[in-house]
């Protein structure tokens, strides 16, 4: 039903067809600059449909634009987005595989649907420094407390610190509920989340965590704790250290693990920024683009 529709659309006066399989008409155009990267913020208008006309999401009737980065979004979304000036207005054709897929989303988007919106680019901000360090206070202080906590006798990475660390490993990977993974890193599922997807490398992420070195676990002094702070932080998976990039990917929204890191997949051996490092971490949200959770994943 869904690639009737776009077939049909595609051949009506005014919808240009992208190799991707996106159309979109221009209903008015802009001026200004494209973004320049996928990371510039966006602030736009938009109103979602299903191809039947049933509306599922709108900022319009909100009453207020939303913003966001073209690569924390569907592809569609991300491919037009990249094309369009401020003040442009298209509307868009998304075939299911630049959308939600066979998974669709919650009970408003059903799997395999074609979408169309209409959207409104009103305002580009180039990205900046800035902008990544805003949501990734906590991450910063992650590392710095991490390093003071390393430099004033925690952790550390003296001989007897990776012995340690190499009986820690190994004596955990045969615990009940363990699972090790071949690049080394641990985890322990604590609740299981009913989310159906998992997050792409650059989809930003709602978490929580709190983290410890492995001498001090499973009660004793932590380096960093979102909960401590109150307040759950954003990032992306390829934006922290590799055993969090790697656990993450395989995470579902709700998911709350253990994860048991080598110091090759944190912060290193390098001088006393060593040591194998214990973190609980709650995936809460993904707020960008996922990929459907297999069956296999079960």
């Amino acid at each position: 039903e869904g690639q009737a529709y776009l077939d049909n659309n595609a051949k009506k006066e005014g919808v240009v067809v992208l190799p991707s399989g996106l159309q979109y008409e221009v209903l008015q155009t802009g001026q200004g600059a494209k973004p320049e990267s996928t990371s510039d913020s966006c602030t736009c208008h938009y109103t979602g449909k299903l191809i039947d006309g049933t509306v599922f999401d709108s900022s319009v009737q909100r009453g207020k634009p939303a913003t966001f980065s073209p690569s924390g979004v569907i592809g569609g979304w991300t491919e037009a987005l990249m094309l369009m000036r401020p003040g442009d207005k298209w509307i868009l054709s998304i075939p299911s595989d630049l959308a939600y897929g066979d998974r669709g989303s919650g009970s408003k988007i059903p799997g395999g649907s074609a979408l169309l919106f209409e959207l409104e680019l009103i305002t580009v901000k180039p990205a900046s420094w800035m902008d990544w360090l805003t949501p990734n206070v906590g991450l910063m202080a992650c590392f710095i407390l991490y390093q003071l906590y390393n430099m004033f006798g925690g952790g550390g990475g003296s001989p007897e610190d990776k012995k340690f660390n190499e009986k820690f490993l190994a004596e955990n990977q045969v615990k009940e509920g363990v699972t090790t993974l071949a690049s080394g890193l641990q985890y322990k599922v604590l609740h299981a989340g009913d989310g159906d997807s998992h997050p792409l490398p650059n989809s930003p992420c709602t978490c929580h965590y709190e983290g410890r070195c492995a001498r001090d676990y499973p009660n004793g002094k932590k380096f960093d704790s979102s909960y401590d702070r109150g307040a759950p932080i954003d990032f992306a998976p390829n934006q922290v250290i590799k055993g969090w990039t790697e656990a993450m990917q395989l995470m579902v929204e709700g998911d709350k693990w253990e994860m048991y890191i080598p110091s090759n997949l944190a912060y290193g051996d390098n001088g006393r920024v060593a040591g194998c490092l214990v973190f609980t971490m709650e995936l809460l949200k993904i707020k960008g683009r996922s990929k459907p959770k297999s069956k296999k994943d079960d």
